[in-house]
């Protein structure tokens, strides 16, 4: 019932709204800050490819690189751990078996 509910919402919220929403503020801030990404773009690449000032110095490139890295890798820890404590809770909420489903539990860890 609730699954029900919930899979309309999501049919209507993330395929039409959340794509126009989305489209309309890419075009609103493009609009606002008149086109940084693209007028900017031939800059950011020569930044990037400027070598470090000594030899001890981390470059520009090596920089955004770690930065990226941090940033995916703790993204994707996060969706791991989260998918699979929302796993957990189902395996637990779904069978009816209290034996069974803390035995599926413990399996996680």
């Amino acid at each position: 019932m609730i699954t029900d509910f919930l899979d309309k919402i999501d049919g209507v919220m993330y395929y039409p709204i959340l794509i126009i929403v989305m489209s309309l503020a890419g075009i609103y801030f493009t609009i606002l800050t008149k086109g940084v990404q693209i007028r900017l773009f031939p800059e950011s690449l020569r930044l990037l490819a400027e070598p470090p000032e000594d030899k001890k110095n981390v470059s520009s490139l090596q920089a955004m690189l770690v930065s990226t890295a941090s940033r995916v890798g703790t993204g994707n820890i996060v969706g791991v751990s989260t998918a699979s404590a929302m796993a957990v809770l189902h395996i637990t909420l779904k069978e009816r078996s209290t034996r069974r489903s803390w035995q599926q539990f413990s399996a996680y860890f």
